[in-house]
């Protein structure tokens, strides 16, 4: 949505501020509410040497889907793209190590780029790298398949806390 300060004729602008993006107390409370779930989940995974998640990232894509449900297939499409490009790019003996996790990156900002173009939505380009980064922690895991289960189940629970308290 487009507020508009002036017309921008008589030298105002038309600045970007979705309604629903707006930094409330419950909008906070609910994305932090995530975090802390995730984490600790996170965490209790690693301990069991069940999955290893290296960064928050499926808590902050969970929370910027929850507040922007269109953009989640996006998300998702970017995160399997990603991991699927590092798999080929690995496999074909292309590239390993921080050049597989960059490539990685690059795909999920590249997927991304379109909506976050169209809408002109600041914070999604913002997020557009934590697909990648989703990517290459399931790539990088001894245990892929049950990381990318257990990324995709914290992006779902972080989904779902936010659309409780939202």
């Amino acid at each position: 949505m487009l507020i508009k300060d002036r017309h921008p004729r008589d030298g105002g602008s038309e600045r970007f501020f979705p309604d629903d993006m707006v930094a409330s107390p419950m909008n906070m409370f609910s994305t932090y509410i995530a975090m802390l779930l995730g984490v600790l989940i996170s965490y209790v995974a690693y301990r069991s040497g069940t999955v290893r998640t290296l960064a928050p990232s499926p808590m902050i894509g969970g929370g910027y889907c929850a507040l922007r449900p269109e953009f989640t297939p996006l998300f998702l499409a970017a995160y399997l793209l990603s991991i699927g490009v590092g798999e080929l790019a690995f496999r074909g003996r292309l590239m390993y190590g921080m050049k597989v996790y960059h490539l990685q990156l690059l795909v999920s900002v590249i997927v991304t780029f379109v909506y976050s173009s169209i809408t002109e939505d600041p914070t999604a380009f913002v997020v557009s790298p934590v697909a990648g980064l989703m990517g290459y922690e399931t790539f990088s895991s001894n245990k892929p398949i049950t990381s990318l289960l257990g990324s995709l189940g914290l992006f779902s629970l972080s989904v779902v806390v936010c659309k409780v308290f939202i």
